[in-house]
């Protein structure tokens, strides 16, 4: 006989006394984000973003990945998005290249396609050795040249907490995700007994969120 241990999803919308991102910015874990497809050079996407409160984003795992791949949106003039992390190939490129984030968070995640960084080989080179990283719709990065245009993500910390302990700020909502194992009618009385209910998916962004989020046990 087949046992299957299935996911409880608990999604509840906390109403915090202060509101935690800006108009148009979006929660996630910790932060607020802002991605616009406004094409514009590195210079000029870095004063968007300080203008707002915020800088070029930094990544430091899959589940920002997944999330910030969920925001991006589609359009013909924009095949990736600048972000804060900048390449000094002085030394070499790949593994020798040496990569700091705009905000002094530890370089301690990487998704570069295969080959890159590369030093923005061709006629995208760049100056002095020192290159800027975009982000593609596939999540993975590549080095560039600063003048190049590219669409625009921010992020700056969010002013207020809005979710309680072990749970994960998604938009407007609160994720509690647990791999305790549970009839339908179960899950749902443990999400209603924590004030909440099963999570509902209207969206690819709740979808890949909730992706960036998912435990697996199975049993046999």
């Amino acid at each position: 006989m087949l046992y299957r241990s299935f996911l409880v999803f608990l999604a509840i919308v906390v109403y915090g006394e202060c509101a935690s991102c800006p108009s148009g910015w979006i929660l996630f874990e910790n932060d607020c984000y802002l991605i616009t497809s406004n094409s514009s050079n590195f210079a000029g996407a870095r004063n968007f973003c300080l203008a707002n409160g915020g800088d070029l984003i930094s990544i430091h795992d899959n589940a920002t990945t997944y999330f910030i791949q969920s925001q991006l949106v589609s359009q013909s003039n924009v095949i990736g998005y600048w972000i804060g992390l900048t390449c000094n190939e002085t030394n070499g490129i790949g593994t020798n290249a040496v990569c700091t984030w705009l905000d002094g968070t530890p370089y301690n995640y990487q998704n570069w396609q295969a080959g890159v960084p590369d030093g923005a080989s061709g006629s995208s080179g760049c100056a002095n050795n020192n290159c800027l990283v975009t982000m593609y719709y596939s999540g993975t990065w590549d080095d560039h040249g600063d003048f190049e245009p590219f669409g625009i993500a921010c992020q700056q910390p969010a002013t207020c907490t809005t979710c309680p302990p072990g749970y994960t700020a998604f938009e407007n909502a609160c994720y509690l995700i647990t791999g305790n194992s549970s009839s339908f009618t179960g899950a749902q009385n443990y999400c209603q007994a924590n004030g909440g209910g099963l999570v509902s998916i209207h969206d690819n962004a709740t979808t890949y969120f909730i992706k960036s989020k998912r435990l697996y046990r199975n049993y046999l």
